[in-house]
């Protein structure tokens, strides 16, 4: 390969080209468990929305029961959204990670 070649393999700033995959699925991975981060305030939100459904005592006792149940609904929904993008994220984070780790330092091109 002449010199023009690796040049033109390196870019412009030197770096070698078709490095940014393991990048980007490590910002993916982190986006997704910050997702769950949020996913898990809800969760908090929801338990907070069942037990005041209990504590309001100029409530129906009826309507209260309505209210625990929906407030235990969003609890348990919005943790289970948040453990399967926790574990997803992770799996992309750690994955993108050994990709990362196992091509670092290897050249972009092969040598002729």
């Amino acid at each position: 390969m002449s010199q023009d070649g690796a040049a033109d393999a390196a870019g412009a700033t030197g770096k070698p080209k078709g490095k940014r995959g393991p990048i980007i699925g490590m910002a993916v991975g982190l986006l997704l468990n910050l997702a769950a981060v949020i996913g898990a305030v809800i969760t908090g939100y929801g338990n907070y929305q069942a037990f005041r459904a209990v504590d309001n005592k100029a409530v129906d006792p009826s309507q209260k029961a309505e209210e625990l149940a929906k407030g235990i609904d969003l609890a348990m929904n919005a943790t289970l959204i948040s453990l399967v993008l926790l574990m997803v994220g992770s799996l992309v984070f750690t994955a993108s990670l050994i990709w990362w780790i196992v091509t670092r330092n290897q050249p972009a091109t092969k040598p002729q």
